[in-house]
């Protein structure tokens, strides 16, 4: 049976049509393998992305560029306004993943879930007291660790004009504690 697969594969490279088909083939891929892709140049020198603005403030702007963009966007302004372009344009898509078990599969949150979500723990940041002082300001200390929740009540605190303050777990109760005492509420 091996014999006549052989004997058939044979007739047909007894082709002469075939063989120049085959070795076109075989030198197009050779000759591509050999050049591989053209490399692309970077715009910039990645040594110098941006530079310094001269006034001073240690401001700086993209080498690209000299035109200072300020939204890309009419209808976005702030954090919250993002997300809510976000929700408008993506609702029921993707928008915040996370692992149940490490290594697990990712699950993942709509926009219209997160939407939710904070506006839930937003409520519940009022409820409790979180309402802006005669200042303006409400700060609202966040100690944990960077995780889906986290996420969830930074979007509650844009939802609602509160300024958040990550007090990062990963630096300590000390840390935090020293954070607090220095941060003027």
């Amino acid at each position: 049976m091996a014999d006549s697969a052989a004997e058939s594969a044979l007739r047909y490279l007894r082709d002469p049509a075939v063989v120049a088909g085959l070795g076109a083939v075989a030198a197009a891929s050779l000759y591509y393998l050999a050049s591989g892709p053209t490399p692309h140049p970077c715009p910039v020198d990645p040594q110098e992305q941006s530079y310094e603005l001269p006034d001073g403030d240690y401001a700086r702007m993209n080498s690209l560029t000299t035109e200072l963009v300020e939204r890309l966007f009419d209808d976005v302004s702030t954090s919250h306004e993002a997300f809510l372009r976000g929700v408008r344009i993506s609702g029921d898509k993707p928008c915040l993943g996370y692992r149940s078990s490490p290594g697990g599969p990712y699950a993942w949150l709509t926009y219209n879930e997160v939407f939710e979500r904070s506006i839930d723990a937003g409520s519940g940041l009022m409820e409790i007291g979180c309402e802006p002082a005669d200042n303006g300001h409400v700060f609202v200390g966040v100690y944990a660790p960077n995780k889906i929740e986290w996420v969830l009540v930074e979007q509650a605190c844009n939802m609602y004009s509160l300024t958040i303050v990550p007090l990062y777990d990963t630096l300590g109760q000390n840390h935090a504690s020293t954070s607090l005492t220095k941060l003027k509420w």
